[in-house]
């Protein structure tokens, strides 16, 4: 169903009275559940001026801490179409009038609804990351979004949170009730988006946006009180510091071990990481045991033959009114320099299928469920290794390769 457009043709605001109704309870309950308050301070926003807003993307309630901290400015958010997949869900993110988004492919129709509530005097809430990418720490933005900022030639405003991967992160899909603070700055008035380079602008974005939830918590120590805190860590650090075995970590109660050497971690109510013996060797922090995994990707996928390939199923979108995927057959997912692949079995025919790397530049972080493929129409595919903590290698394989080939390409 395409999103309603106002006679004008332009995207219209979210509805000031389900708006003003929805908001007041949501701030309570924000702060009952989370102990989170309105940032005492706010830079100054002119009334009536559009602007844009760009929120760091630890968890997925970020957008619920930065609508209420801008409150009573109404926004348009950019919000995955993945999220429109599902009938009730849906029809809360049309309620408001948030703007569907193909992630990490070309997107013109959401680029012209932006452009649209900009035209109207309204304001855009985006997230650069394009996704929450699990590790709690600023990762990376696509390309382009320094040209984005400067084709809506508004004031832009960053807002970051603190403590929200904390509080759900991606891994475990499991709350921990703790505290999450949200501070809001100019990154740079519409004279300076208009006079900046987009490579300049994107600069001062991610110096802006920067945010290490690892960092933070060591300063504030926030406890995050939850039992079996290092469930589901398994499937996003898949690589053992100590013997390099991949897929062999195991995640029981508040621990992550090697079977193939019983290197170990324990998890704090902290959300940092200590050895569980003498001699283990680990990272205390998430992000800097991800970064250890992409260091020694980069070192495979730099070689001329790189090939990865297991046993694995293919997905699809078949239901209409959810955004869960159904497995429809089994064989073999690959990935190499230009290409994902699979061969099998799909909706009981013999396949061979590829997908070009450089139509996305990255998929969607995975909690060990699937790897969608970007810009795919209906019905949507996704991949599933039979090792499910192997599917996050290949997730982050593919924005390695990316920045192989970029980097190929300048050399060139």
């Amino acid at each position: 169903m395409a999103m309603q457009k106002s006679r004008r043709g332009s995207m219209p605001a979210p509805n000031p009275v389900f708006y003003h109704l929805v908001m007041p309870p949501l701030r309570l309950y924000l702060f009952i559940r989370y102990n989170y308050r309105k940032p005492k301070t706010l830079p100054p926003i002119p009334k009536g001026e559009p602007f844009v807003v760009l929120g760091s993307h630890a968890s997925n309630l970020d957008f619920l801490f930065t609508f209420t901290a801008l409150y009573p400015h109404r926004m348009n958010a950019l919000v995955s179409s993945y999220f429109f997949g599902g009938k009730a869900l849906s029809m809360l993110l049309r309620s408001l009038r948030c703007i569907p988004r193909k992630q990490f492919t070309a997107d013109p129709a959401s680029i012209r609804a932006m452009l649209s509530v900009i035209k109207r005097g309204g304001s855009v809430l985006l997230y650069p990351e394009g996704e929450v990418n699990g590790t709690g720490r600023f990762d990376r933005m696509p390309p382009g979004i320094g040209r984005l900022c400067k084709l809506m030639g508004v004031r832009i405003y960053a807002a970051v949170n603190s403590g929200s991967y904390m509080t759900r992160p991606k891994w475990s899909g499991c709350e921990r009730k703790g505290k999450v603070e949200c501070r809001v700055s100019l990154i740079a008035d519409a004279a300076t988006v208009r006079e900046l380079s987009p490579r300049a602008l994107e600069e001062r974005i991610q110096k802006a946006l920067y945010y290490d939830d690892h960092a933070w918590q060591k300063r504030a120590r926030v406890p995050f009180k939850r039992g079996a805190r290092a469930e589901g860590l398994q499937h996003l650090l898949y690589r053992c510091p100590r013997c390099g075995a991949e897929g062999q970590m195991r995640a029981r109660g508040d621990t992550l071990s090697c079977v193939c050497c019983g290197n170990g971690a324990r998890m704090d109510v902290y959300g940092l990481l200590h050895p569980l013996k003498k001699g283990d060797k680990i990272f205390d922090n998430v992000a800097d045991w991800v970064r250890f995994e992409r260091d020694a990707l980069k070192r495979e996928t730099a070689l001329p033959d790189f090939h990865m390939q297991c046993k694995g199923s293919i997905l699809l979108h078949l239901d209409a009114g959810k955004t869960s995927y159904r497995p429809v057959g089994d064989g073999v997912v690959g990935i190499g320099r230009d290409f994902i692949t699979y061969e099998g079995v799909r909706l009981n025919k013999r396949v061979s299928l590829q997908w070009a790397l450089k139509d996305f530049y990255k998929t969607p972080f995975s909690s060990g469920t699937h790897m969608e493929i970007p810009g795919e129409e209906e019905p949507r595919t996704a991949l599933v290794t039979e090792n499910r903590q192997l599917l996050q290698k290949y997730i982050f394989a593919v924005d390695t390769l990316y920045d192989l080939r970029e980097a190929e390409a300048t050399k060139a």
